[in-house]
């Protein structure tokens, strides 16, 4: 993965090339486009958009999404629409809840309309009804095959190419994205039109069929609202820009974890004044349950009894997490006392075989955490919340790229480590893990603004009167 000079890359483009020329007819291409071909950049050592799926596959996800999918939701008159991803669930005392949308999923209860992204290892649900995305793909796949796409309309074409040149991602299929994001406008705008939608949100905006959703919503006068889901920096390019002259496709607010994080946004993506630091409701309830938390994970392994635990984050891009998994295990080879619990994304796990090297997929990522002695990252948002649940902090600075991404928020920071290649890990280690947790939590709480249903309720009553 490209990392050091992401950042840059982001600024050089878009201040050497006219952007804004890259139009077909009035929709703004560069505004959809940008931020999926900087990632490709990012990520072509281990690209992870360009997965083909197979009509099988198609065929198999339509039919479960039918199943799954109540259809009276694409009736609903004035929705509140919520597109979530499918990973966005937790359990608090038995019950399914939402990490992000609780307090809007309370506040509009029978008008919701969620649209869920499924995951594959996640199948239980907060939501008694919803959308299934597969659905709304299959019926935008309907509407491109409709689309009269006419490529001389398309404005800025040698751009994009001088541009796809440049960042040496040659594969880059910007027309089939093009014909994508007109498909999708043109269905969203049918189906807007008939319920009349009376707020739309996103936890991440930055997906081809929800940047046209926004679009349209903006265009129809419909308030547009995004939740932080995760990591924002400098290198992030769905939150940094140059020389845009439009935000067709990107929400009109913005709640986010705190104003740290805020304070990195561009004007270009969000103006200051439509940006609200709501804090992280889940990571506020899980905040009083660090006893149960390493209660359950001791009584899930009652092996690490009396050891120091590491838990590893993966990010489902195997060169990352094997790197990730080799420094655990040099751990465990180098001292004793130790175990190390592994945290899959996605449910991805690695041929691995060690006593104390354990895979675990049903706790959630907060508890896993919680219940540990120290955390081990190098890109993941988790690197926050492992300081706010109380948990210090190794971050594995493979390729630089740790330091690159969270160098602008840790430079004071105490209880978060680097690791380099030739450091050793026992060394990073000893080093943090055994700060005090009340220490560690008040440096974790320097990322995160306070009583999170309080203060979605008060932006959101603002929202309503601008």
């Amino acid at each position: 993965m490209v990392a050091g000079d992401m950042a840059e890359v982001i600024k050089r483009i878009e201040t050497k090339y006219d952007v804004s020329q890259i139009r077909y007819e009035d929709t703004f291409i560069w505004s959809y486009l940008r931020t999926y071909l900087f990632f490709s950049y990012q990520n072509k050592e281990e690209p992870i958009f360009r997965k083909k799926v197979s009509h099988v596959t198609k065929a198999l996800r339509l039919i479960r999404a039918v199943s799954k999918t109540d259809f009276r939701l694409f009736y609903k008159k004035n929705p509140i629409i919520m597109f979530v991803d499918g990973d966005d669930v937790c359990t608090v005392d038995g019950k399914k809840k939402t990490k992000l949308f609780e307090t809007v999923r309370k506040m509009y209860r029978d008008k919701c309309v969620p649209i869920r992204i499924p995951v594959e290892n996640i199948k239980e649900t907060p939501y008694k009804y919803f959308i299934d995305s597969n659905i709304i793909s299959y019926q935008l796949r309907r509407e491109r095959k409709k689309l009269n796409f006419d490529e001389n309309r398309l404005k800025g074409r040698e751009i994009v190419k001088s541009i796809l040149l440049e960042l040496d991602i040659p594969d880059f299929d910007y027309l089939d994205i093009i014909k994508k994001i007109l498909a999708a406008k043109i269905y969203f705008r049918k189906w807007f039109r008939k319920v009349n939608p009376e707020k739309i949100f996103v936890s991440c905006y930055y997906d081809y069929n929800r940047m046209p959703a926004i679009s349209i919503a903006k265009e129809m006068g419909i308030k547009t609202i995004e939740f932080q889901h995760g990591y924002i920096g400098y290198d992030h390019a769905a939150y940094r820009a140059y020389g845009l002259s439009s935000r067709e496709a990107y929400p009109d607010y913005y709640l986010s974890f705190g104003k740290k994080f805020s304070e990195i946004i561009s004007e270009a993506i969000y103006a200051p004044d439509s940006i609200f630091e709501v804090g992280n409701g889940y990571l506020e309830i899980m905040s009083r349950r660090d006893k149960q938390s390493k209660e359950l994970l001791r009584k899930k392994y009652p092996s690490v009894k009396g050891k120091k635990i590491m838990c590893i984050i993966g990010v489902a891009m195997e060169y990352y997490d094997m790197h990730a998994i080799n420094l655990g295990l040099n751990l465990l080879d180098m001292t004793e006392g130790f175990a190390i619990v592994f945290k899959p994304r996605y449910g991805k796990v690695y041929n691995v075989s060690h006593k104390d090297f354990y895979f675990e997929d049903d706790m959630d990522v907060y508890q896993c955490m919680q219940a540990s002695d120290v955390t081990l990252t190098g890109m993941s948002t988790c690197a926050f919340e492992s300081l706010y649940l109380g948990t210090p902090l190794v971050l594995d600075n493979i390729d630089n790229f740790a330091k690159t991404r969270f160098e602008n928020y840790f430079s004071d920071i105490k209880s978060a480590v680097y690791v380099n290649e030739n450091d050793d890990i026992v060394e990073k280690v000893t080093k943090v893990i055994d700060l005090d947790k009340n220490f560690v939590r008040t440096e974790g709480s320097l990322f995160y603004a306070t009583n999170n249903k309080k203060r979605v309720k008060q932006a959101l009553s603002i929202i309503d009167n601008v």
